[in-house]
């Protein structure tokens, strides 16, 4: 597929949306929209808040002798479900055991109401959201087990503040700092992600520190912060949308020791 091809209608169908972690949710959405003609249109579907409470935390197990969807060859195959209240996630683990190997599989799951996923869109810069029950548009039911959301896109380049995770080496005339490592966390305002990575590797270089390994790109929301353990992070998101911060960037550091080679 062309990605620098616009379309008049985009689908994501199948609950997949709720997978992502909130994070990684944001930069697709940003994606989609990028992707869309003016005033084109994405259909999507999540699980509801009414699918989770009818949920229930267990452990399963199931001996497929024939072999099936998880391996061609026979295995038995433990569940384990847990579920997470204040966020309507559902955490499923899945152990397939054959006569070979052992393999570990984790799903992560978000539930939605109608409130919390036209936020998701409307943060996105969608409008016009229009919530039914399911894909076929049957009208809208609290008790429906899932939620279809029909927006269309909101016209505008619109600048949305990233979070830029790498790990780092210091540069050559860092000498200070010449036996150590870095984690960084850098928070960018910018349009995509690629305006995003060159803004946190210009704040980095500044900071006399050189990117080794890109670890993760999300875009991030202010209230992501707003408990007490991350007043530094909100400082920094803070000042990456500060319109007074020429670099449009901000980052925390946190240094480790390089073993050195004998």
């Amino acid at each position: 597929m062309n990605l620098n091809e616009k379309f008049d209608i985009i689908t994501l169908i199948g609950c997949d949306f709720g997978v992502l972690r909130p994070g990684h949710r944001n930069l697709l959405l940003c994606s989609i929209h990028e992707m869309l003609n003016p005033d084109g249109v994405l259909i999507l579907d999540v699980w509801s808040a009414a699918y989770f409470k009818e949920l229930s935390e267990g452990h399963e197990y199931d001996y497929v002798p024939d072999g099936g969807f998880w391996d061609e060859n026979p295995y038995l195959l433990l569940k384990d479900s847990y579920l997470y209240d204040e966020n309507a996630v559902i955490f499923s683990r899945y152990i397939v055991i054959t006569e070979k190997e052992v393999k570990h599989y984790n799903f992560w799951e978000h539930c939605f109401n109608k409130t919390v996923l036209t936020k998701n869109l409307e943060n996105s810069n969608f409008k016009n959201i229009k919530i039914y029950s399911d894909v076929a548009g049957s009208p809208y039911s609290e008790e429906s087990k899932t939620l279809c959301a029909v927006t269309e896109k909101k016209e505008g380049h619109f600048e949305k503040i990233f979070m830029v995770m790498v790990e780092t080496i210091p540069k050559p005339n860092n000498i200070e700092e010449s036996n150590l490592g870095a984690f960084v966390n850098c928070w960018a305002k910018a349009k995509n992600k690629f305006e995003a990575y060159k803004l946190a590797a210009d704040y980095i270089d500044t900071n006399g520190w050189d990117i080794s390994k890109i670890e993760d790109i999300q875009i991030v929301q202010r209230d992501y912060y707003e408990d007490e353990d991350s007043k530094e992070s909100l400082k920094c998101f803070d000042e990456a949308n500060d319109e007074e911060n020429t670099w449009r960037a901000s980052g925390i550091f946190n240094a480790f020791p390089i073993e050195s080679e004998e």
